[in-house]
C-alpha cells in the first residue's frame, strides 16, 4: 500500500499498489481521502445525519508517521515500512529525524519480526501476513516534545524535540521553527552523551537539565508513549496496574465521591490532560503528569493528548471495587 498525508487539510488515503500475477483483483484504494481518527468506535446501529468523522475526535497528523509505526485504518493495521525522497527531507527537516531512523525496512511474506539490517524496498514493496512482535528496545529511539524551563519571555514560545537513544544513553535536541520567535530553529545539541541520564528522567512533566539547560517534557509521541507502556518496567510512570493501585490507595472511600464532584466540575463533557491533573493535586494524590496520561491511554490507546470523560474516571474505581 502506500499512503498519502495532506498536510493542507489533515486527511490521508492509502491506495493499493497492484502487482503483477498476484492472484488478486486490483483494488484502486483502501482509503479514499478522509481524515482518520486514532480510535474507532464500531457499532450496529445505523449512524443517521453523520459523517461518521466527529468534531471532537483525535485524528492522525504528521508527527504520527515513522518508519517501523504502525497506523490503524478503520481496524486494519499497517506498518510503515518506507518514504520517498521528499518525505524524508519534509522529516529531516522540520523533525530532526536523523539518517538512522529514516531507513527503510526489509518487507517479505512473513513480515517484519524485527528492527535490525534494515535496507529500503521499492514503491511496490508491500506487507503482506504481518504479525506484531515485541521490537528490541535499544533500536529505536524515544521523543518527547519539550519547553525551556525559563523565566525569559523571550523562551516561553520556543518549542523543542528532545529524543533519548537508549543503547548508548545518548541525547540530541531539534529546535522547531516559530515564526517571529527571533530564533531559526534546526539542530540544537547533536546526538551526544550526557552524564547521569537513565530511563527514569524521561517521562512527560519531568524536568531535566541538558547540557546545561533546563528542560521541561511536555508531552511524546504515540510511538513514544505506547513503547514505554511495553516496557514499563524501565518506566514506572507508564505501569497502569501501579497507577491504578496508588489512584484506588491514596483516596479515601469518602474522598472519592468528592473528587468526583470536583471532576463533573470541569468535564464538560471532557476533561482535558493538565485540568486532570490539577483535580488530582487538589485531592492530595502526587500522581505525574505522565501517569496521569497513562491512566487515560488504557481508554484511547492511540492517542497522545490525555483526554478524559466522566465515564472513564468512574470506571478506574469501579474497576478496583
Amino acid at each position: 500500500f502506500i499512503v498519502h498525508f495532506f498536510r493542507a487539510d489533515g486527511s490521508l488515503e492509502v491506495l493499493e499498489v497492484r502487482q503483477a500475477n498476484s492472484g488478486r483483483d486490483p483494488f484502486p484504494a483502501l482509503l479514499k481521502r478522509v481524515r482518520l481518527p486514532r480510535n474507532v468506535t464500531f457499532s450496529n446501529q445505523a449512524q443517521i445525519g453523520s459523517d461518521g468523522v466527529g468534531d471532537g475526535e483525535d485524528f492522525y497528523n504528521e508527527t504520527d508517521f515513522r518508519i517501523g509505526t504502525t497506523i490503524s485504518v478503520f481496524g486494519r493495521n499497517l506498518l510503515i515500512i518506507d518514504m520517498d525522497t521528499y518525505t524524508r527531507d519534509f522529516y529531516r527537516k522540520h523533525f530532526g529525524l536523523s539518517e538512522s531512523e529514516l531507513v527503510g525496512l526489509t518487507a517479505d511474506q512473513e513480515g517484519v519480526n524485527h528492527l535490525e539490517g534494515f535496507s529500503a524496498v521499492d514503491d511496490a514493496g508491500e506487507v503482506t501476513g504481518y504479525e506484531s512482535h515485541p521490537i528490541a528496545f535499544d533500536a529505536l529511539p524515544l521523543r518527547f516534545e519539550a519547553i525551556l524551563n525559563s523565566r525569559r519571555p523571550e523562551d516561553h514560545e520556543r518549542r523543542f524535540v528532545v529524543t533519548f537513544y537508549k543503547e548508548d544513553s545518548t541525547v540530541s535536541i531539534f529546535e522547531g521553527k516559530v515564526r517571529n520567535s527571533g530564533f531559526v530553529g534546526g539542530k540544537f545539541l547533536d546526538r551526544t552523551h550526557l552524564a547521569d541520564l537513565n530511563t527514569t528522567q524521561f517521562y512527560v512533566g519531568s524536568e531535566i537539565r541538558l547540557n546545561g539547560f533546563p528542560f521541561r517534557l511536555v508531552g511524546a509521541d504515540a510511538f513514544t508513549l505506547g513503547f514505554m507502556e511495553m516496557h514499563a518496567d524501565l518506566f514506572p510512570a507508564s505501569d497502569f496496574g501501579r497507577i491504578l493501585r496508588r489512584l484506588h490507595d491514596g483516596l479515601p472511600n469518602n474522598g472519592v465521591q468528592g473528587f468526583l464532584n470536583d471532576l463533573r466540575h470541569h468535564a464538560k463533557p471532557e476533561i482535558g490532560l493538565q485540568a486532570f491533573h490539577q483535580c488530582i493535586c487538589r485531592a492530595g494524590l502526587d500522581l505525574s503528569l505522565h501517569e496521569c496520561l497513562t491512566l487515560s491511554r488504557k481508554f484511547r490507546p492511540q492517542s497522545s493528548d490525555g483526554t478524559f470523560t466522566l465515564g472513564n474516571i468512574e470506571g478506574l474505581f469501579q474497576s478496583q471495587r
